[in-house]
């Protein structure tokens, strides 16, 4: 499935990631709902299931100023696919290879905008933090040792947290914090 969705949130360029994880919470809460499918978020934009990458989140945005005028989430998910490239096989999963069934595509991207637009309310209605607490709950990298790399920047640490704007909190060796 290659879904887009044209986002208008009322926000600022700064808390964007927010966009990326409500829908990696959106997508997860689709995904529970498959039998014998086990899944995790890892931040910024991945679900795995057994460590391999099950579906991909990609937001781009168009800004005036300090304002978002609209931003564009698009998810990947892998559903029946029987095999992968050579390549890529030993990083890539489906839902098909993971539980030995296939699964109407309709139906899960039915459930995906179902739950987009629930937490998309929440978020537009209360803010940001019900959705960090369950995309907290939903990932397997929380006091996990991690290695980020940014343009011309590399950070290694244990991951704290996530901010009210969905940047990853570091903490490296040396006791500094990082938001990445």
């Amino acid at each position: 499935i290659y879904l887009s969705l044209i986002l208008r949130p009322n926000i600022a360029p700064r808390s964007a990631p927010s966009m990326t994880l409500l829908t990696a919470v959106a997508i997860a809460e689709t995904l529970l709902a498959v039998p014998g499918l086990e899944i995790a978020i890892k931040w910024p934009n991945d679900i795995l299931a057994r460590g391999k990458k099950l579906a991909g989140i990609l937001t781009e945005m168009s800004t005036t100023g300090e304002s978002i005028d609209y931003a564009v989430v698009g998810l990947g998910l892998n559903v029946n696919t029987s095999r992968f490239p050579d390549e890529i096989e030993d990083r890539a999963t489906s839902i098909l290879i993971e539980t030995g069934q296939r699964v109407r595509r309709v139906t899960l991207a039915k459930e995906y905008l179902k739950w987009h637009e629930e937490y998309y309310d929440v978020f537009q209605r209360i803010g940001f933090e019900p959705i960090r607490k369950r995309w907290k709950e939903l990932t397997n990298m929380m006091g996990q040792q991690v290695t980020v790399e940014t343009i011309g920047r590399e950070y290694t640490g244990k991951v704290q947290d996530i901010d009210d704007g969905g940047a990853l909190i570091l903490r490296d060796e040396t006791s500094g914090y990082h938001r990445v």
